[in-house]
C-alpha cells in the first residue's frame, strides 16, 4: 500500500558514470533520471542498447551503486536503506533478468534455487514443499521440474523458474529487464502472457525493460523512453508509442515495420 496515494516507487535525479580507461571521463549511463511506479501498473523502458535501462535497472536494485540521486519504495531509501529496510526491499522488488543461466547456479537443482528464495521470504520449513510446488505451477511448471539442474531445462523453461524464484518472496514490484530477449518468438509471447496473468493475479507492479517496442506496447500503461543515460520522452503507452514527441521516439517506431503507422 502506499502512503496517501504517492506512487509505490519513486526516482528522481539519478545519476551514474562509469569510469573511462586513462583518466579519460568515461561513460554517463543515467543522467538526471526519474521516474514513477504506481501500484499493479507496468511502466515499460524502452531504447537502443547503451541507452542506460539495465544501468537503471541495477541502481534500483542496488546491485550498482549510483552516484548521485533519489529512489524510494513506499517511502523506504531505496539507495541507502538500513539493514532492515534492505530486507524488506528485497522481498518487495526482485528482478527478473535477460538470460536466467547467468543468474542460476548449474550445479543446483530447481528445488534448492527456489528453497533458497522461500527462506528470505520466511517460509515455515513445513510448508517449503507445498510452497516450491505451488510456485512452480504458478509459472506452468509440474513439480517433477524440482528436481530438474538448469542445463536440463529449456530456454523458456529456465526463464519460468526465475519468474518463480522472483514470487517466492510475495513481491509488490518486479523488474524485468529484457527478460524475453533472449527467447524464441513463440516461447517469448507465453512468458509474455505468464507475466501479464500473474500481474492480475497477484496484483504486481512491472518495470518492463525492453529494446523491443511491439513487446513494450503490449505489457505497458506507460511508456519512458531514453537515449544516452536520460530520459526523452514519457507518457501512456497511447501518447508515447502512437502520438510520439520526440524525434528519437519517432525513429525507433520507424524502424519496426507496421508499429510507427498506429
Amino acid at each position: 500500500m502506499t502512503r496517501h496515494g504517492s506512487p509505490l516507487l519513486s526516482a528522481s535525479g539519478l545519476r551514474k558514470r562509469y569510469p573511462g580507461a586513462g583518466g579519460r571521463a568515461g561513460h554517463l549511463a543515467l543522467d538526471d533520471v526519474g521516474l514513477e511506479l504506481n501500484a499493479g501498473e507496468t511502466l515499460g523502458i524502452v531504447g537502443e542498447s547503451g541507452s542506460g535501462k539495465s544501468t537503471l535497472a541495477r541502481v534500483l536494485m542496488r546491485l550498482t551503486p549510483a552516484d548521485g540521486g533519489v529512489a524510494t519504495y513506499d517511502g523506504i531509501d531505496m539507495l541507502r536503506p538500513s539493514a532492515t529496510e534492505a530486507l524488506r526491499l528485497t522481498r518487495a522488488v526482485q528482478i527478473v533478468f535477460q538470460d536466467p543461466n547467468s543468474s542460476m547456479n548449474p550445479r543446483r537443482t530447481v528445488r534448492q534455487a527456489l528453497a533458497e528464495a522461500t527462506r528470505v521470504a520466511a517460509t515455515p520449513a513445513a510448508g517449503t514443499e507445498d510452497r516450491l510446488v505451488d510456485l512452480l505451477d504458478s509459472v506452468g511448471l509440474s513439480r517433477e521440474k524440482l528436481d530438474a539442474y538448469p542445463h536440463q531445462l529449456s530456454g523458456g523453461q529456465r526463464q519460468r523458474v526465475a519468474i518463480a524464484r522472483a514470487l517466492a518472496v510475495s513481491p509488490n514490484v518486479v523488474i524485468a529487464d529484457e527478460c524475453v530477449s533472449a527467447l524464441d518468438v513463440s516461447v517469448q509471447s507465453s512468458v509474455l502472457n505468464l507475466l501479464l496473468d500473474l500481474q492480475r493475479e497477484l496484483g504486481l507492479a512491472y518495470i518492463f525493460i525492453s529494446h523491443d517496442l511491439s513487446v513494450v506496447r503490449h505489457m505497458s500503461d506507460r511508456v519512458m523512453v531514453m537515449k544516452s543515460g536520460r530520459v526523452v520522452e514519457q507518457g501512456t503507452s497511447a501518447d508515447v508509442l502512437l502520438r510520439p514527441r520526440h524525434t528519437y521516439t519517432r525513429e525507433l517506431l520507424a524502424s519496426v515495420p507496421g508499429l510507427g503507422d498506429g
